[in-house]
């Protein structure tokens, strides 16, 4: 089951960006921050793990993975 991420204009009849969204096949939530042009989702993995993410609303092929241990959100692309 492939769940997409699609960033629509109502008055428009195709998205305007579209990318694959977390694996699992539980329902996903989006969130978009306003002046931030950032959205961010919370979904799950395919062995139903938590999964939180923050995309770049402008070009939604860039994400920061977001990894929880212990209650902290880490950000899995830093590598300190």
């Amino acid at each position: 089951m492939v769940i997409r991420i699609k960033i629509l204009m109502t008055w428009l009849s195709y998205a305007l960006q579209e990318t694959q969204g977390h694996e699992g096949a539980k329902p996903q939530r989006v969130a978009f921050c306003g002046n931030l042009n950032y959205l961010f989702t919370c979904g799950f993995s395919r062995m139903s793990a938590r999964q939180y993410a923050v995309w770049n609303a402008v070009s939604v092929s860039d994400f920061c993975d977001l990894h929880t241990h212990f209650n902290i959100l880490t950000d899995s692309n830093s590598h300190t």
